[in-house]
C-alpha cells in the first residue's frame, strides 16, 4: 500500500483510533485502492506567488537601526527547517494603551505550516482526480470523480444539466475546460464554505463584552464607575443569587442574560474602536495612521510615541518630518515582531496541540511573568492590557464515530450493519449516497459514513479563522481565574480579594481606569459543527473546563459534581468532622492533593 500524508489530514481524532484512522484517510486520499500506481507526491507543495507584490520599502534594511536592548528578547528554539515560516505566519499588530505591538503568529495544523495543509489537500485532490494519468484534467472529468468535490457535490449534481455548465464556466475561469491550480484554489473556498486558509475578523468576541458588561452592572450598583468596599463585599452574595441552577458554578447565560434584538441593533451602530490590524500587502494603512493617533506627541510621530520600541520611530517617519504616510506605514512588513506566539490544531507526535509564546521583547517582560495558561489558550500581560489568544479546534474523529454509529442504528431498518438507498428515502438522497458509496457496492458501512465526514469537512479542516475585539476595563477576566468564562465558586468566593489588588492607590475603592482592558484573539479551525450527510449535526465543542486528574479516587469524581476539580462543603456527602480532616489548609474545599492525602495545597 502506498504511504499516505496523514499530516495533511485535519479532524482526526485520538491517535489510538489506528483502525478508523486509516479507512478515513483511505476514503480521502484513496490509499489502498485499486489501479495503475500514482507517483509520489512532491515532499512539499510549491508555495503559492502572492498575487499583489510587496509594497516597495522606504527605508532600506542596512539603513535601519539595530534593535539594541540591555536584555536580548527571550526565544524558544526555532521551528525545525522543514517548517517553512512563508506557510505558517501571519503577522497582526496591536494597539495596546502604550504603543503598537507587532504580533507574529506561527500556526500549524497537524504539525504542517497551516497554509501547507491546503497546499496538500489541492495536490491530493489533482493528483487522485487525473483518472486516466494524462497529466491533463478537465472539469468533465474532474467533477465525475469522488475525490475532487471530497463529498460536497451532491448538490451540483442534481441540478439541470444547463445549471450545471454555468457553475463549471465560473469554475473555469480561462475558460479552456481544463482544472488549473489557480482555478481549484477558488473551487476549495466555495467548497462547503471553507473560505481562504486565513481569514481575519474584527468584533468577534460580542458576548464576551456584554458578560463583562453585565459584570459591572452587577458590581457597581450605583453606576459611578467606582467599585466602593461595600459593593466588593457584596459581590459573592450577589453573584451566588444568580446561582439558578445550584451547582456552585455560574455559566454565562446565568450571569448574562441574552442580548435582545434592540440592544444587538444598539451596539452595532457604535464605531468600533481600531485596537488591531491584519498586515499583508493589502492591509489599509489608513487604518493603521488612524490607530496611530492616540500617540502622537503635539501631533507629531516621536520616539516617546512608541515607549515599548522607540526604534520603530525610523521606521514610520524615515522622512523625519513627523508625519506617517502609507508608505511608511506599509514599513510595518518589515518590522520584527515584538511577541512571537505558535498555535498548533490537530495532531502531531511532535508539535502537540495548544498555544505558547515562542519569543517576547525584552521590555514587554520575562515570559514565566507576564504568560498564564488558561484552559485552550493563554493570557500575556501587555502594558495596560491583557492579551488573551485562544485556540478551537474542529471536532474530531471520535465525534465523527458517535454520529455515524448513531446514525447507523437509528436508519438500519434490517439491522444488517449497514445502509441502503432506500432506508435512506429512495432517489431523493441519490446523489448524497453515491457521493459516500465510493467504492460503489450500494452499501455504506459506518467507516464509509465517518470518512463520508471528514471528507467534507477536508476544505474547512484546512482554514483557520481568527476574530478580534477588546473588552475595555476587562472586570470579568480578574475574577476568572482559570479563563473559562464560567465562574465556580472558588472564584466567587475569592472575587473581593482579587478585585481588590487592583487598588493601585490604596484607598480602598476600585475604579474603572485602575483595570485593565482585555484585547482578545481567537483562533479556530474549521466550521461551527461537524455536518452528518444524512443526519443531525454535532455543535461545535466549547472550550474545557477544568480537568479532573486520573489518578484521583472514584469518590472524587463522584461528588465533584460541577467538575471544578475540588469539593466544597455541599459536595462533600460526608460529615463535617470527614471535610475537616481532609481539608488539611482549612480553606473550606477539598483540592486534588487533599483527596489523594498529598501534602496540602494553598491554591486561593
Amino acid at each position: 500500500m502506498r504511504k499516505c500524508r496523514a499530516g495533511i489530514v485535519g479532524g482526526a481524532g485520538s491517535s489510538r483510533d489506528f483502525a478508523s484512522a486509516a479507512i478515513l484517510l483511505a476514503a480521502i486520499w484513496g490509499c489502498g485502492q485499486s489501479g495503475p500506481p500514482l507517483p509520489a507526491p512532491p515532499p512539499r507543495p510549491v508555495a503559492i506567488a502572492p498575487a499583489v507584490p510587496p509594497p516597495p520599502k522606504t527605508v532600506a534594511p542596512e539603513d535601519l537601526l539595530p534593535i539594541e536592548a540591555p536584555d536580548p528578547p527571550e526565544a524558544a528554539p526555532d521551528f525545525d527547517p522543514t517548517f517553512d515560516p512563508a506557510l505558517a505566519t501571519e503577522k497582526l499588530l496591536v494597539f495596546t494603551p502604550r504603543g503598537p505591538v507587532i504580533v507574529q503568529l506561527e500556526m500549524a495544523i497537524d504539525g504542517w505550516p497551516f497554509r501547507e495543509a491546503r497546499e496538500g489537500l489541492i495536490e491530493n485532490m489533482l493528483r487522485r482526480s487525473d483518472t486516466n494519468g494524462d497529466g491533463r484534467l478537465t472539469w468533465e472529468e474532474a467533477l465525475a470523480s469522488p475525490h475532487f468535490g471530497l463529498g460536497n457535490l451532491a448538490r451540483f449534481r442534481a441540478m439541470p444539466p444547463q445549471e450545471q455548465q454555468e457553475r463549471i464556466r465560473q469554475w473555469d475561469a480561462n475558460h479552456n475546460g481544463l482544472v488549473e491550480r489557480s482555478e481549484v484554489e477558488t473551487f476549495v473556498n466555495q467548497l462547503n464554505n471553507a473560505g481562504k486558509p486565513f481569514s481575519l475578523d474584527a468584533g468577534g468576541e460580542a458576548d464576551r463584552d456584554r458578560l463583562n458588561r453585565q459584570f459591572w452592572r452587577l458590581a457597581d450598583a450605583d453606576r459611578d464607575k467606582t467599585l466602593s468596599e461595600e459593593e466588593i463585599d457584596g459581590l459573592v452574595a450577589a453573584l451566588l443569587r444568580l446561582d439558578t441552577s445550584a451547582d456552585e458554578l455560574l455559566q454565562q447565560d446565568e450571569l448574562a442574560p441574552p442580548e435582545t434584538a434592540a440592544e444587538r441593533r444598539m451596539r452595532m451602530g457604535f464605531d468600533v474602536d481600531i485596537r488591531f490590524e491584519h498586515l499583508t500587502e493589502n492591509t489599509k494603512w489608513y487604518n493603521v495612521r488612524s490607530g496611530m493617533g492616540p500617540f502622537k506627541v503635539a501631533g507629531k510621530i516621536v520616539p516617546e510615541s512608541f515607549p515599548l520600541d522607540p526604534t520603530l520611530v525610523r521606521r514610520l517617519d524615515a522622512n523625519e518630518n513627523g508625519i506617517m504616510d502609507d508608505k511608511e506605514a506599509a514599513n510595518l512588513l518589515y518590522v520584527d515582531p515584538h511577541l512571537v506566539v505558535a498555535v498548533h490544531f490537530g495532531e502531531s507526535p511532535d508539535r502537540p496541540p495548544g498555544v505558547a509564546v515562542r519569543r517576547i521583547w525584552h521590555t514587554l517582560g520575562r515570559a514565566e511573568e507576564v504568560v498564564k495558561a488558561v484552559p485552550d489558550g493563554l493570557v500575556i500581560k501587555l502594558p495596560g492590557a491583557e492579551l488573551r489568544v485562544m485556540r478551537s479546534d474542529i471536532p474530531g474523529l471520535a465525534a465523527a464515530k458517535s454520529l455515524a454509529d448513531a446514525q447507523l442504528a437509528r436508519l438500519d431498518g434490517n439491522k444488517d450493519g449497514y445502509l441502503v438507498q432506500d432506508e435512506l428515502g429512495g432517489e431523493a438522497v441519490a446523489e448524497q449516497f453515491r457521493e459516500l458509496d465510493v467504492n460503489g457496492d450500494g452499501k455504506l458501512y459506518v467507516d464509509e459514513l465517518i470518512a463520508g465526514v471528514v471528507r467534507q469537512q477536508a476544505p474547512q479542516a484546512t482554514r483557520i479563522r481568527a476574530s478580534m475585539a477588546s473588552v475595555p476595563h476587562d472586570l470579568f477576566a480578574i475574577v476568572d481565574a482559570n479563563g473559562d468564562g464560567m465562574l465556580f465558586l472558588r472564584e466567587v468566593k475569592n472575587a473581593p480579594d482579587r478585585i481588590l489588588r487592583l487598588d493601585a492607590n490604596g484607598d480602598g475603592r476600585v475604579t474603572q481606569d485602575e483595570v485593565a482592558d482585555t484585547l482578545v484573539l481567537s483562533l479556530r479551525r474549521g466550521g461551527e459543527t461537524m455536518t452528518m450527510p444524512l443526519g443531525p449535526d454535532v455543535p461545535f465543542p466549547p472550550a474545557p473546563g477544568a480537568q479532573t486528574r486520573d489518578d484521583l479516587p472514584a469518590w472524587f469524581h463522584a461528588m465533584d459534581v460541577n467538575g471544578d476539580g475540588e469539593l466544597s462543603r455541599r459536595e462533600f456527602l460526608g460529615n463535617a468532622l470527614q471535610f475537616g480532616r481532609l481539608d488539611r489548609n482549612g480553606d473550606d474545599f477539598i483540592d486534588a492533593a487533599e483527596a489523594k492525602g498529598e501534602p496540602a495545597s494553598d491554591r486561593k
